[in-house]
């Protein structure tokens, strides 16, 4: 009983699977706006999980306040995402199509309390593989099949390589489990193969965190998904693979050779993301390439591996995750299910002020003013590191908040000043305005009442060190 009751969130995603998956045998037309009533008590059951905790699985599953944490914040997600689809256009409402989303939202949650390399990578293609199947789902979209193809090709070379690290670092250190890779000493003169091994296993996550250079599908991928679907895939898989970081860098901490390659990689991550963002007009490739950028902030803290430098990048997952899921139901709301350009903001402060105000958040909050969760994050992000040996890496993520804001202003500048072709209304309903309100008081109020999320964040790090 003692296991159900720690199991408690993974458990009810599995039932939603299962009631997903009865529903979809069905041949008749479905409406799915129970979803949201089912996926909020997801988020009641994670919430009321938070302070569980255990090992299970003969040491290969940990129940801890961090797993906990992260599970709450992808219940949380998936419970804005499912709210998307109660309006989105039909090909994004099957049963089958939800169905793939909450067999990857279990995967996520999966991944979240993996503590051994076989077992992270499983839960890995659980969470990815339903992603293969959605990604090209757009009616009669050239580009979203170009997505998916591109989408499996690239990942199924990122799985063969971090396989082939396991293969290494078995061989080498004779162990899968994290909590004895802080025995191993993770250097080339000592353990070559098995240093080498974990570089190439990091690499898998590096890629679905679209850290530079494994970016490359990410824009691509973005731009030619569904709307709904791109909400979904540019959030929560970015948390289940910082959860796992977290854990992975903390167990074959400290290798100078890794980090140094890490920090090389964070600097031309967001670089490469804000400086290419800047010459794009369609909005999701600029999401894109600012998810690139922000992989590049959050690997800053990473590197540190204090317990305050892990809370602070949980912390910034928390306020990104909400700002990039307030920004594209803005898009969502507005898109009538095509791909947006900045051009498509124009006069939105007339035609829908609220959206107008909760894309003004969004953009806001991406850059890092204040008084947004944004600004908050990213301050404890690079003041959280100073000091510590990458005082370098700190002065370049400073430069490129000040290269984003040009783009993200954007945002406010067309939906403001500039006038739209036409004056006719966007229609949206009561609970379209009200959860663009609900999701931009959040951003704002993580930036001015941190402490709560901070605090929750700081003991779930603590309990790694």
């Amino acid at each position: 009983m003692n296991g159900i009751v720690m199991l408690l969130p993974e458990l009810f995603q599995l039932l939603i699977v299962i009631i997903l998956f009865l529903v979809a045998l069905g041949k008749e037309k479905k409406e799915f706006s129970w979803l949201p009533f089912l996926t909020g008590a997801g988020v009641v059951v994670a919430a009321v999980s938070l302070f569980n905790s255990g090992i299970m699985f003969y040491g290969t599953y940990k129940i801890d306040m961090l797993s906990q944490f992260f599970k709450l914040l992808i219940a949380i997600g998936f419970f804005i995402v499912s709210l998307l689809h109660l309006k989105s256009i039909d090909e994004n409402r099957r049963a089958d199509y939800l169905l793939l989303i909450s067999i990857s939202v279990l995967g996520l949650m999966l991944l979240s309390s993996s503590v051994e390399l076989i077992t992270i990578y499983i839960s890995l293609e659980i969470a990815s593989y339903a992603l293969y199947a959605i990604v090209p789902l757009r009616a009669e979209s050239k580009e979203a099949a170009e997505a998916g193809i591109k989408y499996i090709l690239f990942s199924a070379v990122m799985t063969a390589v971090s396989l082939y690290g396991l293969s290494f670092i078995y061989a080498d250190a004779h162990t899968t489990m994290l909590s004895q890779f802080k025995n191993i000493g993770w250097t080339l003169s000592a353990h070559p193969m098995a240093t080498f091994g974990i570089t190439l296993f990091l690499i898998g996550f590096l890629f679905k965190l679209a850290l530079f250079p494994f970016h490359f599908w990410a824009p691509d991928v973005y731009q030619g998904m569904a709307n709904e679907t791109a909400a979904y895939a540019t959030t929560l898989p970015k948390l289940g693979t910082i959860v796992v970081l977290i854990r992975l860098l903390g167990a074959v901490y400290p290798s100078a050779a890794i980090a140094s390659v890490l920090a090389v990689f964070a600097a031309l991550s967001m670089t490469f993301g804000n400086i290419t963002a800047l010459v794009q007009d369609d909005v999701k490739r600029v999401l894109g390439y600012s998810s690139v950028a922000h992989a590049g902030y959050m690997t800053v803290a990473l590197l540190i591996q204090t317990k305050e430098a892990l809370a602070n990048v949980a912390f910034y997952a928390a306020a990104y995750m909400f700002m990039n899921l307030l920004a594209f139901w803005v898009i969502c709301k507005l898109s009538d299910g095509k791909n947006l350009s900045f051009k498509d903001f124009s006069g939105l402060y007339k035609k829908a002020p609220i959206l107008a105000f909760a894309i003004t958040i969004a953009a806001m909050g991406l850059i890092g003013l204040p008084p947004t969760g944004g600004f908050i994050g990213k301050f404890f992000l690079l003041t959280g590191a100073w000091g510590k040996g990458f005082d370098w890496l700190i002065i370049v993520a400073a430069l490129n908040t000040a290269i984003a804001a040009y783009y993200y202003l954007k945002f406010i500048r067309f939906s403001y000043t500039e006038e739209s072709p036409t004056e006719e209304k966007v229609k949206t309903s009561l609970i379209d305005s009200t959860v663009a309100i609900i999701l931009a008081v959040i951003v704002l109020a993580i930036g001015i009442i941190p402490s709560p999320i901070y605090q929750i964040a700081l003991k779930a790090t603590g309990i790694l060190r």
